[in-house]
């Protein structure tokens, strides 16, 4: 697949700044921080069909909690309600919020809502891998750089009903003394967007 993929157009909705989307095949997806690389192998192993993201009656907490404090998982349960079920103990540190039981729609300012709801559709209709760069700023102007990787699961019908989201910084995240978020994403700018699918 390509970033021009036509056959499959995204939809709409990206914010002014932002990148252009990058479509990769499943095994040319190669996340840089090993927590990422970790969770990404963890999902492949998983039995899936082709096109289809692995059910999530297949997907084990007690196979990877050695990587769950730097995760957090979301239920997709409509365009704008994405109840956080999982907020993990080292994402607590970082943002100074335990987010679970959060819409993590709301975690987001109102600028930035419609471009994240049309990133998740993307994923959730392709069954994709979708991997992000951001650099993230507090209010206080402390600054660190991410990577994100969201990975689908189904339900029985096959339709994508959770999200499970690594987190990994490039540069230390400091601790929530010195990075706290106030709730929000502030000043989340997006450096790089793929997804990849069958």
């Amino acid at each position: 697949m390509s970033a021009s993929d036509p056959q499959q157009p995204v939809p709409m909705g990206k914010r002014n700044g932002n990148p252009d989307p990058v479509f990769l095949a499943h095994d040319e997806l190669k996340p840089e921080l090993s927590e990422n690389i970790a969770l990404v192998d963890y999902w492949r192993s998983l039995p899936r069909a082709p096109g289809k993201a692995p059910l999530n009656s297949d997907f084990d907490l007690l196979d990877v909690p050695h990587l769950l404090g730097a995760c957090l998982i979301l239920d997709l349960e409509g365009p704008t309600t994405w109840p956080i079920k999982l907020f993990g103990s080292d994402l607590v540190t970082h943002f100074g919020i335990d987010a679970t039981g959060l819409n993590g729609y709301d975690l987001y300012p109102p600028e930035e809502r419609e471009a994240v709801t049309t990133r998740l559709h993307t994923m959730s209709e392709r069954a994709a891998i979708m991997l992000t760069h951001s650099r993230l700023k507090n209010a206080a102007d402390v600054t660190i750089r991410t990577e994100w990787v969201f990975l689908p699961l189904a339900n029985e019908a096959g339709k994508v009903e959770r999200v499970l989201i690594s987190i990994a910084a490039f540069d230390r995240a400091t601790d929530h003394n010195t990075f706290e978020m106030n709730g929000t994403m502030n000043d989340r700018r997006l450096l790089k967007l793929v997804y990849a699918c069958d």
